[in-house]
């Protein structure tokens, strides 16, 4: 597959720009390898390992009841966000303005702690709008669980709140950073404020050489943007410049890989097998990326996540995963299916 970055189109591979940083394409090598498994090695177990590779088992043989438990939990802490971005505000996205109960989020965690190799703590929220994220972050930290939180910086952040979020076990932070004038990142964060993102960006890496931490590590993640491509190579740059630990060019899922007219899609999805999402209502979902009522398969406020796991409403969609169901809400969507098997060369390579 191709990739449009700037006016060639680039194969699906990482990039040295400097500094021992790459410039990582988007895409299922580059998660698993230079994100996700740098959280992952670091909380595996024996226990986790027999329950992934079961996982597996489960998804090869398209089992609608599961014994195996899920690996990885995104948990949506608040949908509360300080910025205007063109995604969220354009009708598709519904925002209650709330908080998750945090006790729904322990009995999670509880009921999966010794099998969970990731918990990642934001969806359509800002996470650090949370008073209690750092809390979060601790609770699955003290149970062995990798932790994640992608936020825009936009806002006011004291010392004692970047040293309480480097010393509360984060494992990842990724920053969304669309643009290196306040000109082309408005265009998409709007209402932020890109000197004052920088400016935190900087303290948060100031704070941990400060306090001589190797966590979080601290990824730039910049969408592609026809208006903001003349501007990518320098933002690598700049992200090495400042000592961040990666820079990440995502495309825009939104708009830039919608799938064609027609599409049907016939590669069943492994995330129904490994993982589910919950809002910050309290509703679970079955899928990671798409929203939805069709993915809705349960609500934390009337049942347990245990039930919920192999609910019949579950059970459904991964018996119609990747066959010709008309009425599956997975049908239209290509994320994961085979796309991102084009760039076996894209590789893990740090900044440190």
């Amino acid at each position: 597959m191709l990739y449009s970055v700037g006016t060639e189109p680039t194969r699906l591979v990482s990039v040295p720009i400097g500094g021992g940083m790459r410039l990582h394409y988007h895409n299922l090598h580059s998660l698993l390898v230079n994100r996700h498994w740098h959280i992952v090695k670091r909380h595996i177990t024996i226990r986790k390992l027999a329950n992934a590779l079961s996982c597996l088992v489960h998804y090869w043989m398209r089992r609608e009841i599961v014994a195996s438990r899920p690996l990885y939990v995104k948990v949506e802490t608040t949908d509360c966000c300080n910025l205007r971005c063109e995604h969220c505000h354009d009708g598709t996205v519904t925002r209650r303005n709330d908080f998750l109960d945090f006790s729904m989020y322990t009995s999670v965690v509880d009921q999966y702690s010794r099998y969970l190799l990731e918990v990642s703590l934001f969806d359509q929220g800002e996470p650090l709008l949370d008073p209690l994220i750092v809390d979060y972050v601790r609770y699955a930290s003290s149970c062995n669980i990798g932790t994640v939180i992608s936020t825009n910086l936009s806002m006011t952040l004291s010392d004692e709140q970047l040293s309480q979020l480097v010393t509360s076990g984060l494992d990842y932070i990724q920053v969304a950073i669309d643009g290196v004038t306040q000109a082309t990142y408005e265009q998409y964060r709007v209402g932020g404020d890109l000197d004052l993102v920088l400016f935190n960006l900087r303290r948060l890496i100031a704070t941990r050489r400060r306090l001589g931490s190797r966590t979080p590590l601290i990824e730039w993640q910049m969408l592609d943007f026809a208006f903001n491509r003349a501007e990518q190579e320098r933002a690598s740059e700049l992200a090495a410049e400042l000592g961040a630990d990666r820079f990440m060019i995502k495309p825009d899922s939104h708009s830039a890989l919608l799938s064609p007219a027609g599409y049907s899609r016939q590669v069943k999805c492994i995330l129904l097998w490994v993982s589910f999402a919950v809002e910050s209502d309290g509703a679970v979902s079955a899928c990671l990326v798409k929203d939805g009522d069709s993915l809705y398969v349960g609500d934390l406020r009337e049942t347990s996540i245990q039930d919920i796991w192999n609910s019949p409403a579950f059970a459904k969609l991964r018996r119609c995963s990747g066959r010709a169901c008309s009425e599956h809400p997975c049908r239209e969507c290509n994320w994961f299916a085979g796309r991102a098997k084009t760039s076996p060369e894209n590789r893990a390579t740090t900044a440190r």
